[in-house]
């Protein structure tokens, strides 16, 4: 438009430059062409704006073609036709064939292409803006309904309550991490989790250091692999940490050879030394079974061994047989603890009045929020694919 305006017709001199803006509209017209067709046969709802913009584009060849130069009359005294010039008027009523400069002018196209693009870049930045606006106040609506319904405790805990009990079984050998005091009753949290997400980072020492305490450390933790790797997770859609298949492999070669114990003291290295590392390189297995005072020869065998690969495999099997997209993904009871919930202080605080009830036992105040603690804030959300 802004084009159009200020250049207008040319003169047959400067015919090239609208012949460089008919291709340009003219591609923008196919451009048209193909959106309008993919509208049509390929999706369900139309977009009135973008069919008047479809139609506007028409419209703007149909005029850039009018304004085609046309060829100059002849004139009567000569009968020939002028070559650079337009029509004048002599003054007296009789046409006569003036020269006159070539139209548009350079300076005119400079300053016209001048205003296209200042024209372009406030379009540009307009849009930009009002984008960022809405976008930075639909992501204020939706963290002001995270923190509503995070604060919600009695609603997180009915969710929980109300929620399915996965079919989630645990092996005779599996990982499990006891309470304080063996035989007396325990709540059991199972945890699907990753090695190198930091996410499940943060939840393991938010759990073992603020929420084991509100249960007197009677709380039963089993953890199941669901590294997000596709090099042995086959049911995530992309690589999220390169390194998450090795990391469950090292635990598993250490359970193998230490059992349980072996297996949660290389959880706690890992995850302990990712904490610290900034960055660093990953513990080798030959310094984790060094660490662990495990047989080095032994450990890298049993990384690469069968039995590891279909351990992990099957821990992934159940992970999406119960739905898992992200870690850490939390069950008690085998009910899934909401995302939002397994993250919130308050919420382990209300689960544990259940559990001190459920037993017929008097909470101790040992296991009571601390005063000063703040019940809730987020170690973080899940990884997810």
């Amino acid at each position: 438009a802004v084009w159009l305006i200020g250049v207008g017709s040319p003169s047959r001199a400067r015919r090239w430059l609208h012949g460089l803006t008919l291709i340009w509209v003219l591609c923008g017209l196919l451009s048209s062409v193909w959106f309008t067709y993919i509208m049509f046969t390929q999706i369900d709802e139309w977009c009135p704006w973008c069919l008047v913009t479809h139609v506007m584009n028409l419209f703007v060849v149909i005029g850039v073609i009018l304004l085609w130069p046309g060829k100059p009359r002849k004139t009567a005294a000569t009968g020939t036709s002028p070559t650079k010039d337009e029509w004048g008027d002599s003054g007296s009523g009789s046409p006569v064939c003036r020269t006159v400069a070539a139209h548009p002018s350079w300076a005119r196209v400079c300053g016209t292409i001048g205003a296209m693009l200042i024209v372009a870049y406030g379009n540009f930045g307009q849009s930009g803006l009002l984008a960022a606006r809405r976008a930075n106040a639909t992501l204020q609506r939706c963290l002001s309904a995270v923190t509503r319904f995070q604060g919600d405790v009695p609603r997180l805990v009915n969710n929980w309550k109300t929620g399915k009990e996965w079919p989630i079984t645990v092996r005779s050998d599996d990982p499990i991490r006891p309470g304080t005091t063996p035989g007396l009753p325990a709540i059991e949290v199972i945890v699907f989790s990753d090695f190198e997400c930091p996410s499940c980072n943060r939840f393991a020492l938010f759990f073992d250091e603020q929420v084991r305490p509100l249960f007197a450390g009677r709380v039963d933790t089993i953890f199941k692999h669901y590294p997000m790797e596709r090099t042995c997770n086959a049911h995530v859609s992309r690589t999220l940490h390169p390194n998450a298949c090795t990391t469950a492999r090292i635990t598993e070669a250490a359970r193998l050879q230490g059992a349980s114990g072996a297996f949660w003291r290389a959880h706690d290295l890992l995850f302990s030394h990712s904490r610290g590392s900034d960055g660093g390189e990953p513990l080798t297995p030959a310094t984790v079974a060094s660490i662990l005072g495990l047989d080095p020869d032994r450990f890298v065998q049993d990384m690469e061994s069968d039995i590891v690969t279909r351990r992990i495999e099957e821990d992934t099997a159940l992970g999406r047989v119960c739905a898992v997209r992200g870690t850490p993904a939390v069950f008690v009871k085998r009910k899934r603890v909401d995302p939002l919930a397994a993250s919130q202080l308050a919420f382990w605080d209300r689960m544990a009045d259940l559990f001190w009830k459920e037993i017929g036992e008097v909470r101790p105040p040992s296991s009571q929020v601390r005063a000063g603690v703040v019940t809730r804030g987020s170690p973080g959300p899940p990884d997810a694919p």
